[in-house]
């Protein structure tokens, strides 16, 4: 079977989504180098590949390239510390300190803010009181990549690849924890909400961060009173994660449907809502005690007997 080089790869995808050089390299590398690199001049580092694949919105599984010791070395760390998180497990220290010492070769900027974000997830996470300690890990991040970013600027960029766009979003919820800046955050999601729904995004990519982009929006939305946006945001959330299967974030936004049609009076439809939500949560072995409280206090409604009947 033949292999194809990783430039010609590029190449090809690069001319079938009509972009230019510029548009696709642009915070990643060099447009010279990206041009040895399509002529097969130039091994670019797993990471660069992932990156430019990313852009593409092609999933990296989709390619087999090479890595040397060191690479590797770091690919398999990456890997074991992207488990962890995805289990919602954030004791991720030492395995950074290990990615930024695994070898002698200094870090690229794509490994380097593939670092920064992680300290920066791991900061937030296991903090016992705000900081903006977090929001500084993050811009560090991003600025490795879109080196005139500002909190306040203008983002006129085209293209993002996937972990620019989980690092955009994580620095909104950052924003959204200090009162003057809660506008900023507001639009930063609302920047990344369309951003996915008109731009090539990897769909296994977008499967994951899309839903958990409205699940945020409608939250926030809910803590303004903007009910009616809320049910619209969530019901985007639900369609979506139906039709990609995207499952993680599909109970809570059932939950943000629900909650909002109760304060908008749509008790019944609300009341379906919110017992789908708990038993997607007790079939998910989840704790469900604090949401029949919180309901019962808002709106009356009591669902213990989900519990008592183990309808699931």
């Amino acid at each position: 079977m033949a292999v194809i080089p990783i430039g010609q790869f590029i190449k090809v995808w690069r001319k079938a989504r009509n972009m230019q050089q510029e548009d696709l390299c642009v915070g990643i590398c060099s447009i010279a180098t990206l041009s040895r690199i399509e002529r097969g001049e130039h091994v670019p580092s797993p990471g660069i590949c992932k990156a430019l694949l990313s852009v593409l919105g092609i999933s990296a599984h989709e390619y087999n390239f090479f890595a040397s010791d060191s690479e590797f070395k770091r690919m398999t760390i990456e890997k074991e510390i992207k488990t962890l998180v995805a289990r919602e497990n954030y004791n991720i220290k030492e395995l950074l300190a290990l990615y930024k010492d695994c070898s002698k070769t200094k870090m690229n900027e794509i490994e380097r803010q593939f670092y920064l974000f992680f300290s920066g997830l791991e900061e937030q996470r296991n903090r016992k009181v705000f900081s903006d300690k977090a929001l500084m890990l993050f811009i560090q991040a991003i600025k490795q990549t879109v080196k005139d970013f500002t909190l306040d600027g203008v983002i006129s960029r085209k293209v993002f690849f996937v972990d620019e766009l989980m690092i955009l979003n994580n620095i909104a919820l950052e924003e959204y924890q200090i009162p003057e800046r809660v506008e900023s955050a507001f639009k930063r999601l609302y920047f990344l909400k369309d951003y996915f729904e008109n731009s090539v995004v990897d769909s296994d990519e977008k499967a994951k961060q899309y839903p958990v982009i409205l699940l945020n929006l409608a939250c926030w939305e809910e803590d303004r009173k903007n009910y009616e946006k809320e049910v619209e945001l969530a019901g985007t959330g639900i369609q979506s994660c139906r039709k990609d299967s995207g499952l993680s974030s599909l109970a809570e936004l059932i939950v943000c449907k629900g909650t909002a049609l109760a304060y908008l009076g749509k008790y019944d439809e609300a009341k379906k809502y919110i017992h789908n939500a708990l038993v997607m949560k007790l079939c998910m072995a989840k704790e469900v005690d604090y949401y029949i409280k919180t309901f019962k206090e808002l709106f009356g409604y009591d669902f213990e007997y989900v519990l008592q009947n183990k309808i699931f």
